[in-house]
C-alpha cells in the first residue's frame, strides 16, 4: 500500500435536552476512518458510473446526438400603404384561408409586423409550389394588398412549436 496513513478524526458530540449542553451529556463518537473511508468512496463512485453509463440510453443519446432539424417554410408578405385601412373588406377571407392549414397543423404561426409593414407566415410539411398557389389564392393578394412576397426554406433546431 502506497504511504497511506490511517487516521481516525473525531467529533465530539452533544447529547441535546432542553437543558443547557454541559461536560458530562457530550460524548466523543469516531467520525471517520480516513482509509474505510477512501475504500468506500471509490466503491461508490465506481458503481455510480456504472448507473449511469446504463441508466438511460436515450438521455445519453439527447447529450451526443446533434439536434434534429425540423423543415419549414417562411412566407413574408410586403404590405401597400395604409394595410389597415384597406385590409378590412377581405381580412376575415384572408384569415380562414390560412385558418384551413393552421388547423391541419401546416401553419405553425403567422402574423403582421407592429407596425404592419408586412407579415410572416411559419409553414412545415407543406411543399413549396403548394405555398405558391395558396399565395395566389390568399384574398389580400388577389385584390392587391401584397406588391411582393417571399418564401424561403428554414431548418428550424430549436423551438416549442416544432
Amino acid at each position: 500500500m502506497p504511504n497511506m496513513v490511517a487516521c481516525r478524526l473525531v467529533q465530539i458530540e452533544p447529547h441535546f435536552s432542553r437543558h443547557e449542553t454541559t461536560a458530562t451529556n457530550v460524548a466523543k463518537k469516531p467520525l471517520i476512518d480516513l482509509y474505510s473511508h477512501h475504500r468506500r468512496a471509490s466503491a461508490w463512485f465506481a458503481s455510480m458510473a456504472e448507473t449511469s453509463a446504463a441508466a438511460d440510453p436515450a438521455e445519453k443519446k439527447q447529450k451526443t446526438d446533434p439536434p434534429a432539424v425540423s423543415k419549414c417554410l417562411l412566407l413574408q408578405y410586403d404590405y401597400v400603404e395604409g394595410i389597415l385601412e384597406k385590409r378590412a373588406p377581405h381580412r376575415a377571407g384572408h384569415l380562414a384561408h390560412w385558418k384551413r392549414l393552421a388547423d391541419a397543423s401546416q401553419v405553425l404561426l403567422g402574423g403582421a409586423f407592429d407596425p404592419p409593414s408586412g407579415a410572416v407566415i411559419v409553414l412545415r410539411g407543406i411543399e413549396r409550389d403548394e405555398v405558391e398557389a395558396l399565395v395566389k389564392e390568399d384574398p389580400y393578394v388577389a385584390n392587391g394588398l401584397v406588391p411582393s412576397y417571399v418564401i424561403k426554406e428554414w431548418n428550424v433546431v430549436l423551438g416549442s412549436a416544432i
